[in-house]
């Protein structure tokens, strides 16, 4: 009978940062151009590159390893919002219609681009949402294990 093994997990920090504003909605800073391309308009561009920017700065003040080609990255994206909750009683329900994830797009590829990756490097990419003043916080992990599918969960 063969032993099992523990798993290697290989979880290197490659990047901390902390952003004073959450990013903008996709909706607000991509238009539609010819073939379906998304294309940036001059605030998303502008949003785009002080991100990009700030994440340099970062990444070099902190002497981060470097990001090989070949390496499996996994994200962590906390996007803080003042309104996460609804306060009223005429509410549909008790979240404010808020999609973290239409707000991710600009700021992984702004990453993407001050580090010098690719998005096919992404293997995992996690957003959390949390109430408070307006404001983003990216991890950025090296991780050398492969996700895996999921099984199935029997009903009780």
């Amino acid at each position: 009978m063969a032993v099992p093994q523990p798993e290697v997990r290989l979880k290197q920090l490659v990047l901390e940062v902390e952003f004073d504003s959450a990013p903008p909605s996709d909706n607000t800073i991509y238009w539609g151009g010819p073939h379906g391309r998304k294309i940036l308009t001059k605030e998303g561009k502008a949003y785009k590159n002080g991100i990009r920017e700030a994440v340099t700065r970062a990444w070099q003040a902190d002497g981060m390893p470097r990001i090989e080609r070949d390496m499996m990255l996994e994200l962590h994206i906390w996007i803080r919002l003042p309104h996460v909750f609804t306060r009223t009683k005429e509410a549909q329900g008790r979240f404010v219609k808020v999609d973290v994830h239409n707000r991710g797009k600009v700021l992984i590829d702004a990453i993407a681009e001050a580090l010098g990756f690719d998005d096919s490097q992404h293997f995992r990419v996690r957003f959390y949402k949390v109430e408070g003043t307006s404001a983003a916080f990216v991890r950025v992990f090296r991780n050398e294990v492969m996700p895996t599918w999921p099984e199935k969960e029997k009903a009780t």
